[in-house]
């Protein structure tokens, strides 16, 4: 059951929280996750028996929030008013956070809703609508209802997932004994494969960093070591140098930010037998490299964001 939520703008990061404690502005009455729509397409042959699925299609979730604007929060004080001094004061309240809700709920903007450790994105799909009735619509409180329309329907985890596929390991040991050679404090262990968990519901994207450390690396690339399917930039980079690839789908992209320079977009030169890599469900092993041996100059992180169809907290 949840119980809190908020709902900001990813671009700008103007919030408000949606609770059922009394403790904001505004009060959770309810939330209507909805389920996202399944088509499945399939075919029949001659005296087939059933059908034989060829695609699933995921589609939108809409979810549907209803509140109250309420114009006193547990703790405030009404001081020393008369009723209609304090009905008046709440009711301002009440139209000035009806104005922050309703600048938030842009329909050009997109926005994140939140409950607990997951979220979804979307859009607003109607604008927020306020009751006409007195019993919901008075001096002390105002009941709204509005609609999202979340076109990736799944949920994520707000702490992303990352991999760290260059490891330091510490070999200072106390009491420490200093030789005149030799002596050794920590080492960079770099695995070039790696075991990748994924404990969403489906496969998903990545955001893929590889830093140039102390040599320049020609030709970066990923891959995912048991289909083979690889992602690889012919390009050389310099020490300082970070390769960011973006395999999320409909956000695609691959940059380098340089030291010197700022960012330059390199899309272009990926190899032509090149994919976004995605990374599968559950347990799968990934890998990168390079030409000539100048993977040994690249650290490298991979961070996933697992998606839900739903989550416990429902």
């Amino acid at each position: 059951m949840v119980n809190a939520i908020s709902i900001s703008d990813v671009d700008t990061n103007e919030y408000v929280n949606i609770t059922k404690y009394g403790d904001e502005y505004f009060v959770l009455d309810s939330i209507d996750w909805d389920t996202a729509a399944i088509t499945m397409s399939t075919y029949e042959l001659p005296k087939q028996i059933g059908a034989s699925v060829v695609g699933v299609a995921i589609g939108t979730r809409k979810p549907k929030i209803t509140g109250y604007v309420v114009g006193l929060r547990s703790g405030d004080t009404i001081g020393s008013k008369t009723w209609k001094e304090y009905f008046e004061a709440q009711q301002e309240i009440i139209e000035q956070n009806k104005v922050t809700l309703n600048r938030l709920l842009n329909p050009l903007r997109t926005l994140r809703i939140v409950a607990g450790e997951y979220y979804l994105e979307g859009r607003v799909s109607t604008l927020p609508k306020y009751s006409t009735s007195e019993e919901e619509n008075n001096e002390v409180m105002c009941k709204f209802t509005v609609e999202f329309t979340c076109f990736n329907p799944m949920f994520r985890k707000l702490n992303a997932n990352t991999i760290l596929f260059t490891e330091r390991e510490d070999k200072f040991r106390f009491p420490w004994v200093i030789k005149k050679t030799g002596n050794i404090f920590g080492v960079i262990i770099r695995n070039s494969l790696m075991t990748v968990t994924n404990s969403g519901d489906i496969e998903t994207g990545a955001i893929i960093e590889m830093i140039a450390e102390g040599g320049e690396v020609k030709n970066p690339s990923f891959f995912d070591a048991e289909t083979n399917e690889t992602i690889k930039i012919e390009y050389t980079l310099q020490s300082g140098d970070r390769l960011i690839i973006n395999t999320n789908t409909g956000s695609e992209s691959v940059t380098v930010m340089k030291e010197d320079s700022g960012e330059e977009v390199v899309l272009g030169y990926m190899t032509d037998d090149s994919v976004f890599v995605q990374i599968k469900r559950g347990l799968g092993t990934y890998g990168y490299s390079a030409d000539g041996e100048t993977a040994v100059f690249l650290k490298v992180t991979v961070t996933i964001e697992e998606q839900m169809f739903t989550i416990e907290t429902l």
